[in-house]
Formats: C-alpha cells, structure tokens, sequence
C-alpha cells in the first residue's frame, strides 16, 4: 500500500523550496528549484520548474506514495488568474486534487505561531504585515511593491539614503556622509558616474535595496540623517503593523504574538530597537519573537490541516 504523504512549498522569488513529510511529519524529500512566482516569471517558466522539483521530489523518495495534499505558499498572487493556474499545475504534476495556495507571508507566520492570534512583518527588500486573530480572521497591510509601497524595507531605505545624499550634494538639504559613502560602495568619482550607475542597466531593485547598508554604515558612524532614515523605517513598520492591529483588533486579546521577520527588523539595531520600543509602548500583551521556522513547515501545517479538516 503507498504511504500517504503531503507537499509543503515555499514559493520564493528566486528559488523554490519544497518539503515531503508523513502525515507525521517524518521527512521523505527536501528538494530546491527555481522560482514559481507567475508575477516575476513566465507561466511556462514557472510550469517547467514545479514539473522538474516534483519529478526530483518523486525520483528521490524512491517508494510509492500517495500524495494526499499540497500547500504553496508564493508571492505573485495579485497576476491574474495566478491562484488558478498554480493550482492546475500542481495537480497535474502530483496527481492530487487537494491543493491550497496561499500568499508566501502566511506560511512563515503558521510556522512561528501555528493558530494563534497575532501578525508577521517582514523587511527585507521589500515589506509587509500579515496578521489573523482568535476567530482566524485574517489582513494584510503594505507589500504594494517598491514602486508604490513596502515603506520600511531595505529597497525604501537605500532610496530614502540616496535622496537624502543628492539633497546634501544639491545644497538643499541638510549635510550628510552619505553622498561620499555612496560613491565608495558604488565605485564612482562624480556625481554624473552615480547617477548612471544606479539608473544603468542591470542596476535593479535587489542591487539598490543593498545600499541600505550604507545608510546603515552611515548611521553607525554617527550621521544623523542616516540615523533619522532608520528610525523613520522603524515607525513605518510600525504603522504597518498598527493597521493589522486595528483591523483585527488584536489588541482585544488577552495576548497576541508579533513575528519579526526579514534582514533589516532581524539585523538592523537602529530599525529593531526602535521599531520593539514603539510596539512596547502602545501594546502591553504583545510578545515579541524572531522568526527562527523555515517557513516551508508552514506550508506541511497548512497541507495537514487540510487533510484533517476533509
């Protein structure tokens, strides 16, 4: 008799990361591919590398298995048709019709916390805030991309330093190191070189969100406005959070959990603190902790629970 199993996947934007248990979690597989977000890559793309890591799954379990549910949790679910698409592929590649798909800041969060109330913030490149409450209601707030939102991120603080250094060059704004830093880490002898550099080509939204870093140099080197950008990234977090506080009303719960995820609230001492002190403040049943799961075992929880729940 085949083994019943699920697929827990983490759908990230470079690499894909999926996880085969037991229905009591016993690992079977653990495999890594490349991306599955439709919003980022090609449909045919994103169908050739969940076919290649079920295969590899499959080829490396080496017994037979009855695949009972899957769960993916991915960014890109705002393209159209994206849910719809993801879930006919998976069914066709691991011949199970129980498939959940859901956006990729759930999964960390059920991994961390599992069904108790509270929300997620993730900085890194990008940003956004997930929460659900004791009634499993659920919101999201930002995460609108580096275009229109994810204030607080790595993206939005590197942007908010490079400004801040042409206002300084310009005369216009108040002096700050960072012009000359920015000019070191890019390798560039004027203003003209920086400008190309950063509007050239290959030059996109990872390699800017890395010059959070100088800010980050800068600020631990003293310059205020580096110092003010980190702090404002904090209170943006902040207020991003509040939203899925408010709308959730988390703060009705006896206590509620906030999960502190991605490099700038984990790494960043000027972000953290702050961004710890203003929750603290104005929420005293909060319990604060770094996300330490790999977010794939959310997505095994989420699989299992569906199986219980049919």
């Amino acid at each position: 008799m085949a083994q019943k199993c699920v697929i827990g996947i983490d759908g990230g934007g470079t690499k894909t990361h999926l996880l085969c248990t037991t229905l009591d979690k016993k690992v079977l597989c653990e495999v890594f591919g490349g991306s599955s977000n439709l919003c980022s890559n090609p449909q045919e793309q994103v169908e050739e590398n969940l076919k290649e890591l079920i295969q590899k799954c499959i080829y490396e379990i080496k017994e037979d298995v009855e695949i009972v549910s899957v769960c993916l949790g991915t960014a890109g679910l705002s393209c159209f048709h994206a849910e719809e698409i993801l879930t006919n592929l998976l069914r066709r590649y691991t011949k199970c019709d129980n498939i959940s798909i859901v956006g990729d800041m759930v999964i960390p969060l059920v991994a961390e916390i599992q069904d108790k109330p509270g929300l997620i913030i993730i900085s890194g490149t990008g940003a956004i805030s997930y929460g659900k409450n004791s009634l499993l209601n659920h919101h999201r707030s930002s995460g609108w991309g580096h275009v229109v939102g994810d204030e607080g991120s790595a993206y939005w603080i590197a942007v908010e330093g490079v400004r801040a250094a042409l206002r300084s060059f310009d005369g216009r704004g108040e002096k700050t190191n960072l012009y000359s830093l920015l000019l070191k880490e890019l390798d560039c002898q004027n203003i003209t070189q920086l400008i190309n550099k950063i509007y050239g080509k290959g030059y996109g939204k990872k390699e800017i969100a890395k010059l959070s870093q100088v800010v980050n140099q800068a600020a631990i080197e003293g310059d205020q406005v580096a110092q003010n950008i980190l702090l404002r990234a904090a209170e943006e977090l902040f207020d991003t959070a509040q939203s899925v506080i408010h709308t959730l009303k988390l703060d009705h719960e006896k206590e509620f959990h906030v999960v502190l995820c991605g490099s700038v609230l984990l790494k960043n001492t000027y972000v953290n603190q702050r961004f710890k002190q203003l929750m603290e403040e104005k929420y005293k049943q909060v319990i604060m902790v770094n996300a330490q799961q790999d977010p794939v075992w959310g997505s095994i929880t989420i699989a299992l629970r569906s199986v219980k729940n049919g």
